[in-house]
This record gives structure tokens, sequence and C-alpha cells, in this order.
């Protein structure tokens, strides 16, 4: 019994299956004398059983048996896990169903083998467990007892780990996907700011265009000819002739309006090589997000804060939404670049979606960033529709949304960012029409300056 107990505070603490099923094999050996015992585990494709412990048999004959294919005649335990029933065989050497194994059993002076399959909860074979001796003889009831307990034992420890794994790789892909839909807030503020700027590039265009279009220049090839007409009477011309006295006064308004004409092509042209920049600046801190995924940086909060307005910055605009910063002064420190910016992305983009209330004039987001008791704090507060009291236990849950077209993913994927750095993300709210304060803690032990 206490070999039992062991294996299952072992399992309570984690430990590695192999170390467990070690801990089951040898506590059966201790009350079987001279037996010795293995474990097998059928795998994933239910067609080979690969070694899961075996300390007492010779590690030549574990290694031999490991992947070997489970049939009608495959040796005990290969038939056991095929037929799913317990099989005896009571003489290695005489035995049909060890027609092809028996060689290498016996060269370890291996007799008489007793396997009972191991099956889980829905009755399908998880693996084997086997009692072999060094005497031809069939097991005594005690000793199928002892298999049996085994079996139920080892039966516990690979169904908690197997529950373990799957459980962990369900957390994963929902982490992952989390990320995924974390990023694509990202993404899209990059869109929404990148596809904004061309409106302005065509803008600036169309007015270059239609002022070269209405240009006086043609006017001006055609004042130079008439002088070129009268090269030999030049001074008689712009004396006497009526066309030619007004050509002095008719440069004069021409040069003025080509000074116009320059100055508002050239105010065009700066405007559109400024949203050039732009899209570069937009794309160009994109990539370096995205490079240094996974990465802890030296930053400064607050350039981290800037970089996600600019991301929301065509939106904000566009909605008529006042920014207010209420930075305090601190030192650079140590996060993951991408994942901060992942969650304030978000939450400049939802404090936004808050402030759409019909009626509303006095749209405002307040972002904060202070220090204090060991944490960084950066605030994003608005004052647009609220959340009610009942949402507020849910809103970091996976899946859940108050939005038409929302995915549930932001607010979630935020939270498990924010845990991974060592850090919360908390809400407050006094409910529907007072708007809402998401703040997001990071550890300064995390975030210390170096």
């Amino acid at each position: 019994m206490a070999g039992e107990r062991q294996a299952l505070k072992m399992m309570a603490a984690g430990a590695p299956l192999p170390a467990i099923l070690e801990v089951v094999v040898r506590n059966i050996e201790a009350q079987a004398g001279a037996m010795q015992c293995s474990i097998l585990l059928l795998d994933e494709a239910g067609t080979h059983l690969l070694h899961g412990a075996a300390p007492s048999l010779p590690d030549a004959y574990n290694h031999a048996i490991h992947g070997m294919t489970i049939g009608p005649d495959a040796g005990s335990c290969g038939t056991a896990a095929c037929r799913n029933e317990t099989v005896i065989v009571a003489d290695i050497a005489t035995d049909p169903l060890w027609r092809d194994f028996k060689d290498l059993a016996l060269a370890h002076e291996l007799r008489a083998c007793w396997p009972k399959p191991i099956c889980g909860a829905d009755g399908r074979v998880l693996g084997t467990f086997a009692v072999y001796d060094r005497q031809p003889r069939r097991p005594s009831p005690i000793e199928v007892e002892l298999v049996e307990r085994a079996a139920s034992q080892a039966r516990i420890a690979i169904e908690r780990k197997r529950a373990e794994a799957e459980l962990e790789k369900t957390h994963k892909q929902l982490l992952d996907a989390s990320r995924q839909a974390g990023m694509a807030e990202v993404a899209t503020g990059v869109l929404h700011n990148v596809g904004n700027v061309p409106n302005s590039v065509n803008v600036s265009s169309t007015l270059v265009a239609d002022g070269v279009r209405k240009s006086r220049l043609p006017n001006l090839f055609k004042a130079v000819a008439l002088l070129r007409e009268h090269d030999a009477d030049m001074g008689a011309f712009l004396t006497t002739d009526p066309k030619g006295r007004q050509l002095p006064v008719y440069f004069s308004q021409l040069a003025a309006h080509l000074a116009g004409e320059q100055a508002a092509a050239l105010k065009e042209l700066e405007h559109l090589q400024k949203n050039i920049e732009h899209i570069k600046d937009i794309v160009a801190m994109q990539q370096t997000y995205a490079k240094t995924s996974g990465m802890s940086e030296i930053v400064q909060i607050t350039d981290l804060v800037e970089d996600s307005l600019n991301i929301n910055a065509t939106a904000l605009a566009r909605h008529g939404i006042t920014v207010v910063r209420e930075f305090a002064e601190l030192p650079p420190v140590v996060v993951e670049k991408h994942k901060v910016l992942q969650i304030l992305v978000n939450l400049i983009g939802n404090a936004k979606h808050a402030c759409d209330k019909p009626g509303s004039t006095d749209k405002r987001i307040t972002l904060r960033v202070a220090g204090e008791a060991g944490v960084v704090k950066i605030s994003v507060s608005d004052n647009g529709v609220g959340i009610p009291a009942q949402n507020l236990v849910r809103i970091f849950s996976h899946g859940f949304t108050t939005k038409k077209e929302g995915h549930g993913f932001g607010l979630h994927s935020g939270a498990n960012a924010a845990k991974e750095m060592g850090g919360s993300l908390t809400v407050q709210s006094r409910g529907a029409g007072h708007g809402a304060t998401f703040t997001l803690e990071l550890p300064l032990a995390q975030c210390s300056t170096r």
C-alpha cells in the first residue's frame, strides 16, 4: 500500500509518467518475490507497444521489444493488446504465441509471462502490465490480483497524463488562436491607418494634376513667340505697339500667378511626401514588433503607448475622439514589446468602440502611465457606454463579447499575455453609461532598469 500511495502522490505532484510507472512496477515486484514486471504503452496509432517501465528486465530485452507490432500471435503482450484480454503463457519455450520471440526471451532466462491489458475508462487499450518468471508456471490467485491492481493503478497514471497532455495541447491551441486574434487587432489597426493614407495621397496628387492642367504656363510661350517676331524692332514694339506695350504688365502678373501655382504644388507635394513617409513609418513599426515577438527589450513604456495610439490614430480621428495623456516620468523598463503592444492596441480599439454611443459629442480616451509599489501601471479609460456589473466577471473569459461581430479573443488573449509577463489585466466600471478603465500592471522586478 505504501508503494501505491507513493505513486498517487507523484501523480498529484505532476511527476513524469515513466517515473510513476516505475514506482508501480517496483511496488508489485516487492510483493511478488523474484518476478520481473514491465509496462508497455500502446502508441497513438494503436499498432505498436512502446517501453513504459521495466527496471528489472535486461536493457537488451527492453530495447528489443520496444516498438513491437501487436497481433494475434505476437508473444504475450502483443497478443494481449491485440485481443484486449489477459494472456497467460506458462511456458515460453513451447507456447506458439512466442514462436517468433522465444529465442530472445530464453536468452534472458525468461520462461513464463502473464500480461493484462491496461484499459481506459472507455475500454480502449492503453498498454499492458506483464509479469515474467524464470520458471515455467501459471500465476497464483494472489499474483493475478496483484496484476489486476497494478494495471488499475497504471491506467490511472496513464489516463491522467494523457488528459494533462491533451489539456496542454488545447490550451496551447487556444493561446495561439488568442495571440492570432490579438495580432489581428494590431494588423487591423495598421491596415486602417495605411488604408486611409492613400485617400490623402489621391487628394494631393489630384490637386497637383489639376494645377498643372490649369496652369498659365502655355500663355508664357505665346508671349515669348510674340517677342521673337519683333526681334528686329523690339524697342519700338514694346513702346509703340498696343500689344507690345501690354507685355511688361502681363509678364509681371504672370510671374505672380506662376509663383502661386508653384507654392500650391509644393504644398501638395509636401503633403504627398508626408503621407508616403507615414505609410513607411507604420509598416516599419509593425515589422519591428514582428521581429521582436517573444523577446524582452529595454524600452520606454510611454513609447509603446504612443505606438499603440499611432496604430489607432486614423480611427480615433475619424470618430472625433479626444486623447488625453497623463504620463509619469519613468525609467526605461524591460518588457516583451510585442505582447504589450497587442494588449494596448486592443484596449484602445475597445475604448474607441465604447465611445461610439449615439448622440455623444464629448468622446474622450485617457491614457495613464504610472509606477507604484513595485509595478508599472498603464491604464486606458473611456467615457463611453460602460460595463454592466454582470459582465465584469466575464469580461476576460474566452469567447465572451458584447460586439455584434466580436470574437471574444482580444481581452482573453490580453489577460493571458499579461499573466505570461508576470503581470495582470484588470477592469473597473461603475456600470452602464459610466465608462470603463482597463489597467495593465507589469512587475518592476521583471521590468527593472538595466
